[in-house]
């Protein structure tokens, strides 16, 4: 979500939710099946008969604005949060160069520390 629109209620994101599954079961484009003012129709009436067999309180106005934020949030892509199993899972995808990355290091340390041996031993 952008930062100026609120995050969705429950109510609401279910409700697109609805949409999203009534176009998909169309079988057409969801630009095509919603400009189509007869499957238009049909779509708010079975979201209607949904929402009022579970008890939502919904109306015309709340369907037509579900419908219009499917249309709008359809290819919108929001990153997920961080979390340790993301970093897990950007290591993996990179992980030929997260190990060449510690085998260098490694082998830098392992250098600097024999050569403070030697300089030791000379000293």
């Amino acid at each position: 979500m952008s930062p100026s629109r609120p995050e969705p209620s429950v109510l609401e994101t279910l409700r697109v939710m609805d949409v999203a599954r009534e176009v998909r079961k169309s079988g057409r484009p969801a630009e095509h099946a919603v400009a189509d003012s007869e499957f238009h129709v049909e779509l708010c009436e079975n979201l209607l008969q949904t929402a009022h067999r579970a008890g939502d309180s919904a109306d015309a106005t709340d369907i037509d604005a579900a419908i219009d934020s499917y249309l709008l949030n359809r290819f919108v892509y929001t990153d997920p949060p961080w979390s340790f199993s993301l970093l897990v899972a950007h290591l993996w995808v990179r992980r030929r160069g997260a190990i060449l990355l510690a085998l260098v290091l490694l082998v830098s340390f392992l250098f600097l520390w024999l050569l403070s041996f030697l300089f030791a031993a000379v000293g």
